[in-house]
């Protein structure tokens, strides 16, 4: 795989979501800080599929929530744009590792077979912005593997 490019975006729980362009399908880093609804998680799990997310991994507070409401959302994306399995996405919970392995993860095993996924998006849920040290957490766990370009 060629190097990653990382995207940071901070949701505050529960608000309307913005707009996203990545312009390429991603790999997607869910940080969840705080308790959201389980139809906010719906939403936002539907958000990111009409983005391009094609693997989600989910980090912290509900996170077995999280990748519930993003493979429900899956399951609709193919009922509503009448697909057949050309938009697979991959989900995995990571509710007893350090969020280090999470990161490792994305680089070393987040992968589609068809598609290359360069850009990852760390969606940070919380009411406080986390970039510059998520950034960092991210990189400091590929130094010297000439991955992620921040």
């Amino acid at each position: 795989m060629s190097e990653s490019t990382v995207h940071y975006l901070q949701l505050h729980p529960g608000l309307s979501i913005p707009e996203l362009s990545i312009g390429e399908p991603f790999r997607l880093v869910v940080i969840a800080e705080t308790a959201v609804s389980d139809d906010w998680q719906y939403e936002v799990g539907c958000w990111l599929l009409d983005s391009g997310c094609l693997y989600a991994m989910c980090w912290g507070v509900d996170c077995d929530g999280w990748e519930d409401a993003i493979d429900w959302a899956s399951i609709f994306y193919e009922e509503r744009n009448k697909t057949t399995g050309d938009h697979f996405l991959m989900t995995s919970s990571h509710a007893d590792a350090p969020l280090d392995e999470v990161f490792w993860f994305s680089e070393s095993c987040a992968f589609d077979p068809y598609i290359d996924l360069y850009s990852v998006l760390i969606l940070h849920i919380s009411e406080h912005d986390g970039e510059d040290y998520l950034r960092r957490k991210y990189a400091s766990q590929l130094m010297g593997r000439g991955r992620p370009t921040l």
